[in-house]
């Protein structure tokens, strides 16, 4: 489940960047978030749904920086990059 997001993600995202580009702190950012979201996969240390979110949130927040509002953006980076610290989070 968690590659069919990240592909339709990819997808999205390819034709969103075509129109704008983002900022450098935004794209440091989003790195991070996609090795985070990869590493919580292959470790399975969060239920698929939770994953789903991530991935969801990470797309949103993709979009947000395209969007040119970065503050927004980096705040929801930094969320999901915190999500495993919340006991809610962590596969039971």
């Amino acid at each position: 489940m968690v590659r069919l997001l990240l592909i339709t993600w990819i997808a999205v995202v390819t034709t969103a960047a075509h129109a704008q580009t983002m900022s450098a702190a935004c794209a440091e950012r989003d790195l991070q978030v996609v090795a985070f979201i990869e590493e919580h996969g292959d470790k399975s240390d969060l239920t698929a749904d939770r994953l789903g979110e991530l991935g969801l949130r990470h797309l949103q927040a993709r979009l947000t920086c395209i969007a040119g509002q970065d503050t927004t953006a980096l705040a929801i980076y930094d969320d999901i990059l915190s999500a495993v610290r919340t006991a809610g989070w962590v596969k039971p």
